[in-house]
């Protein structure tokens, strides 16, 4: 079988806000994202209905999380991982420079950076 490794520096980025480099790749069932972000590179409240989990592999995040009735925040740094349910509305902002992978079930077009207004 061919095409089945990857390696996120040899791809191109796209850059759909200031402050963000995204490498995507789509299988049939997820969808993983190499993401770079610069410090400072703030997302507003957003929800997406694609179960999403964040690995930080450099920097750090801090993550608003706001299911109906309640709010809760969370510092994510290197090894953290945080599993974000479909549908819950949730903030980003990036302490540091940070490199993420995002992991999305199901695969989608979009994600809050470049779509924050989902």
């Amino acid at each position: 079988m061919q095409g089945l490794k990857t390696v996120f520096e040899e791809m191109e980025g796209q850059a759909p806000i200031p402050g963000a480099i995204l490498r995507r790749v789509r299988g049939d069932q997820a969808m993983i994202q190499h993401a770079i972000v610069a410090s400072g590179l703030s997302l507003p409240p957003h929800s997406h209905p694609n179960e999403q989990f964040t690995i930080v592999t450099l920097g750090r995040l801090r993550l608003t999380v706001a299911p109906p009735g309640e709010t809760t925040v969370y510092e994510i740094g290197p090894g953290d991982l945080l599993r974000l349910p479909g549908g819950v509305p949730h903030a980003i902002e990036a302490l540091e420079d940070t490199v993420a992978v995002d992991v999305f079930a199901p695969p989608s077009d979009t994600t809050g950076l470049d779509a924050p207004n989902d």
